[in-house]
C-alpha cells in the first residue's frame, strides 16, 4: 500500500498525485500493477510543513512538499521542525518557480530592511501561519531573513506595529487591501493578490542583500532569487530576493528501490499530462532555461532516493555537470 501525502482536493497537489497514481496502477502504463495506491489530505491542511514529518514517522510512503529546501530543513530537525527525519529522500522535484517577496507601502517611507530595522518602524505586518509557537516553512523562513537584519516578529510588536500571522497569501493579503495592514512579506508570487494590492496603493519591493541570500543558502539550502522589473506594478528594475522554488515528491530511503524507480520514471512521463491538469499552466514553468529536462532530479536539494538515481541516470538526466543555482545535496548520487 502506497500512501501519498499532497494537500487538499483542489489543490494542485492533489491533481500532481492523481496523475502519478493513475501512472501507476492505471492501464495505460501501470507502472506498479497490483499496488495499491491511496491519496490523503495533510494534518491541517498544511503539506509543506508536516508532510515530510509524517513521510519520516512512516505515516506517509510519498508526499510533496515546498519549497524543495523545506526536506533539508527536517532532514537536519532545522527551522520549524523540532525533530530530525534524516532518512528523507527525494524522487522528483517540479519547477514550480516562486520567490518570497517582502512588499510594504509606499506610505511609510521604508525602502530597505536595513532602514526597517534602523528606525523601528511600527510595520503592520502580515506573514504566513504560526500557532502555539509553531511555525510554518514561509514564516520561519522570513524571520530568519529578518534577523540578519536586527529584526524579529516579537522586535516588531515592540516597536509598535502588529504581525498578523494572515495564513497563505491570498487571505492574508486582504489585510493590506482592507487597510489593516501595511506590509506583507509571503511567497506564492503567482497569487493575483500580490497584483492586487499594487494596484490599490503605492507599494515597494525590499532587496534581500547578497550576504544575506548567501546566509539562507549556506545554511538551509534557499537559492537567490530575482523579481524581475514588472512583476508587479511599482518594480521598476530587479529586486533581489530569496527563492521558494520546487514541488518536491519524496519518500523515505527504506521504500524498495523498483517502487521508487517507478514513482520517478510515472513523475517523468506524465510532466505534459500534470502541466494540463492544473488551473493554472503558469504554475509550472518547464519552459525555462532554469527548468530544463533534468530539473526533476539535479534541483531536489536533499539526496535522491537510490531507485529515482538509477531512473534517472538511465534517462541521461544525472551523471553529468550540473548548472543548478541550488547547493549540492550532500551524497548526491552522480
Amino acid at each position: 500500500m502506497i500512501r501519498i501525502g499532497a494537500q487538499h482536493p483542489t489543490h494542485p497537489w492533489w491533481g500532481i498525485a492523481d496523475v502519478v497514481c493513475e501512472a501507476l496502477v492505471g492501464h495505460r502504463l501501470g507502472l506498479l500493477p497490483g499496488v495499491r495506491v491511496s491519496v490523503v489530505t495533510s494534518t491541517d491542511l498544511q503539506g509543506a510543513l508536516w508532510n515530510p514529518v509524517e513521510v519520516g514517522t512512516g505515516e506517509l510512503t510519498l508526499a510533496i512538499t515546498t519549497p524543495s529546501a523545506a526536506a533539508r530543513l527536517a532532514i537536519e530537525g532545522r527551522g520549524p521542525y523540532r525533530t530530525a527525519c534524516p532518512g528523507l529522500r527525494a524522487i522528483a522535484a517540479y519547477p514550480h518557480m516562486d520567490w518570497i517577496v517582502f512588499m510594504v507601502s509606499a506610505s511609510t517611507a521604508i525602502t530597505s530592511l536595513y532602514q526597517l530595522a534602523e528606525t523601528h518602524y511600527p510595520l503592520r505586518l502580515v506573514t504566513g501561519r504560526r500557532r502555539g509557537g509553531l511555525q510554518d516553512v514561509l514564516t520561519f523562513t522570513v524571520e530568519e531573513v529578518l534577523r540578519q537584519y536586527g529584526i524579529s516578529y516579537d522586535a516588531i510588536e515592540r516597536w509598535g506595529g502588529h504581525v498578523f500571522f494572515g495564513g497563505p497569501t491570498h487571505l492574508g493579503g486582504k489585510l493590506v487591501l482592507e487597510g489593516e495592514a501595511d506590509g506583507m512579506f509571503q511567497e506564492h508570487r503567482h497569487a493575483a493578490i500580490w497584483h492586487e494590492i499594487a494596484a490599490s496603493q503605492p507599494m515597494t519591493c525590499l532587496a534581500v542583500d547578497e550576504e544575506v541570500v548567501r546566509h539562507v543558502q549556506r545554511t538551509y539550502g534557499f537559492a537567490p532569487a530575482e523579481i524581475p522589473a514588472g512583476a508587479y506594478r511599482g518594480v521598476e528594475r530587479p529586486v533581489p530576493t530569496v527563492d521558494f522554488s520546487g514541488w518536491l515528491v519524496f519518500c523515505r530511503e527504506d521504500l524498495p528501490d523498483d517502487h521508487a524507480y517507478a514513482v520517478a520514471r510515472a513523475c517523468d512521463l506524465t510532466r505534459e499530462q500534470v502541466t494540463q491538469a492544473l488551473p493554472d499552466h503558469a504554475l509550472l514553468t518547464w519552459d525555462l532555461p532554469a527548468a530544463g529536462p533534468d530539473y526533476m532530479f539535479t534541483r531536489t536539494v536533499i539526496p535522491l532516493h537510490p531507485g529515482a538515481a538509477a531512473y534517472a541516470r538511465e534517462r541521461g538526466y544525472i551523471g553529468r555537470a550540473d548548472s543548478s543555482p541550488y547547493p549540492a545535496a550532500p551524497g548526491r548520487q552522480e
